[in-house]
């Protein structure tokens, strides 16, 4: 099975059994180490609907990922998760001028669930 030290070798299978099994420390590694928009994909969705807090700081640090499905995806959970320091980080990345629709609809609803007013605001829209 996987070893949660070198969770940036694991592969979409491996990630599924560890979210089966509900292993959110592992699942934790991988978000903080994997770049496979795939793995991080079935990470991400786990931690946020499970409401992980410790999973808020390496979900921020995927904001700035090049992958628009990993933004996506990162930004979706910080709002599931609830945790107010995602406002900020969230606010910033809403503000890139070169994001894509998708990415800046989940930062919106992101923000809306943690009561930022920019969420709030353009949510309303």
């Amino acid at each position: 099975m996987v070893n949660p030290k070198y969770p940036q070798e694991i592969n979409h299978s491996q990630v599924l059994k560890l979210v089966e099994k509900e292993d959110v420390e592992s699942l934790i590694a991988v978000v903080k180490t994997n770049r496979s928009p795939a793995v991080l994909k079935h990470a991400i969705l786990f931690l946020g609907g499970s409401k992980v807090k410790e999973a808020v700081e390496p979900l921020i640090v995927l904001l700035s990922s090049d992958f628009a499905s990993v933004r996506h995806y990162s930004a979706w959970a910080l709002g599931q998760i609830g945790d107010k320091k995602a406002i900020d980080p969230l606010s910033t990345l809403l503000n890139q001028i070169k994001e894509n629709d998708l990415v800046r609809e989940a930062v919106i609803k992101a923000l809306a669930e943690l009561g930022g007013d920019e969420g709030n605001d353009l949510f309303e829209i």
